[in-house]
């Protein structure tokens, strides 16, 4: 199973590097750049595959009684923000092809329509249930506990993935929008509230880490795109003059 968490980190990695490749967004094939037809046919594809070799490892392991919903239930949901950051990929591709021949007039009303739709709308759909994703593979697992510890070869494996996927992840979103301008700031306290529900209901079952690797895996990507986003944050705002400062904290505190 470790294969396919390294799977999962190396994808997301490839995937936002390719997205920053100039070549790839110059080579066009029927009119839609090569980086694009990436995005909404391969990159989908190799995610599901690395989720799939993860579920099926879950559901070939013991089974226990911790957790109410049964497995069904828990791929059912599953597959639902799957499918929603499906969506929302496909209206990403949708738009950011509109926007490559709408960009040349951004005041028409067509341009800013699209806009909405390319923008926030089809990133959120993305991010949002991309990461209910990571968060309930560990949810499954708590009925599923390997029968022998994992090494501590292992763990630190697991964890070098996981930091590999969290930074990956956080780079994707600082991609498309500013720091704490879009995206930033709810995906941020998202991720801050999964990691807590996913501790609590570790806690609470009292299991041991030890024989869950998928919750570990989940919890350290989490716990790296939360580190991830604090640098940034301190990073930018120790840039900052003293009133800019001050209007960076008021930007981040403010509720919308």
């Amino acid at each position: 199973m470790l294969k396919g968490f390294f799977f999962i980190a190396a994808v997301a990695l490839i995937a936002v590097i390719s997205h920053r490749r100039g070549r790839l967004e110059e080579k066009v094939f029927k009119r839609v750049p090569v980086s694009d037809w990436l995005t909404i046919f391969l990159f989908p594809l190799l995610f599901y595959i690395g989720w799939y070799s993860i579920v099926r490892n879950i559901l070939l392991r013991p089974s226990m009684t911790l957790f109410p919903l049964g497995d069904f239930d828990l791929i059912a949901i599953m597959l639902i923000f799957f499918a929603g950051a499906y969506v929302g990929d496909g209206i990403h591709f949708t738009g950011k092809i509109m926007w490559r021949y709408l960009r040349q007039d951004k005041r028409a009303l067509s341009y800013r329509v699209n806009e909405m739709f390319h923008g926030r709308l089809s990133h959120y759909l993305i991010f949002l249930n991309s990461l209910f994703v990571c968060f309930m593979l560990g949810i499954l697992e708590i009925n599923h506990p390997l029968e022998d510890r994992i090494s501590d070869l292992y763990l630190i494996s697991l964890i070098l993935a996981s930091v590999i996927l969290g930074i990956s992840s956080t780079k994707s979103i600082f991609f498309t929008s500013q720091w704490f301008g879009g995206y930033n700031k709810p995906l941020f306290f998202l991720v801050v509230g999964l990691t807590f529900l996913l501790i609590g209901f570790t806690n609470i079952y009292d299991v041991n880490l030890r024989y869950y690797p998928v919750t570990i895996f989940t919890t350290s990507t989490f716990f790296t795109i939360i580190a991830t986003y604090s640098l940034r944050f301190f990073l930018v705002f120790f840039s900052l003059s003293e009133k800019k400062r001050l209007q960076f904290l008021v930007r981040f505190l403010h509720i919308t």
